[in-house]
């Protein structure tokens, strides 16, 4: 299978550090789900993306819950884990329309095949990205905004 050389340069298995928000150009206070958050983005050689964050918060990540579902937590508790995370997946492209080099440049994530939310299902979410390196680790920023607000998340590689 054939994959593109930025696409193989981005591959990799990335652990999240932290999500900033800005609201209109200004920093946002953080919310317990921004700050107390973990996750795993794994892009792949051949183009597909699973990303996954959950809370790390106690008072939103019910202990009692277990698998397969329905036979232990409350629907309460089964509804703050569903709230309180993101998982998806689907393929990972550049954007032919953008400038891209392995350091600098735009991805697609999609269109998402699968989701924890139904309504990303179909849809395609563009991330500007930034690859960078820092005392011999490698990061990588993804960014997004709509018209209001701006996200950066930032991961460290470690696979």
């Amino acid at each position: 299978m054939k994959t593109d050389p930025i696409l193989q340069a981005l591959a990799g298995t990335y652990s999240l550090l932290n999500t900033t928000y800005y609201k209109l150009g200004n920093p946002t206070t953080p919310s317990s789900y921004q700050t107390l958050q973990k996750g795993i983005l794994v892009y792949s050689p051949w183009g597909y993306v699973s990303a996954n964050i959950v809370s790390t918060d106690p008072a939103k990540r019910p202990l009692n819950v277990t698998a397969p579902p329905n036979l232990t937590g409350s629907e309460h508790d089964w509804a703050l884990l569903g709230q309180y995370s993101l998982s998806y997946s689907g393929p990972l492209q550049l954007d032919g329309n953008s400038t891209n080099t392995e350091r600098r440049g735009r991805v697609l994530h999609g269109p998402v095949v699968v989701s924890n939310i139904p309504s990303l299902e179909g849809g395609t979410m563009p991330r500007e990205y930034l690859v960078f390196e820092r005392e011999g680790d490698s990061f990588l920023s993804l960014s997004f905004a709509n018209n209001v607000t701006r996200a950066e998340i930032l991961w460290r590689r470690v696979l």
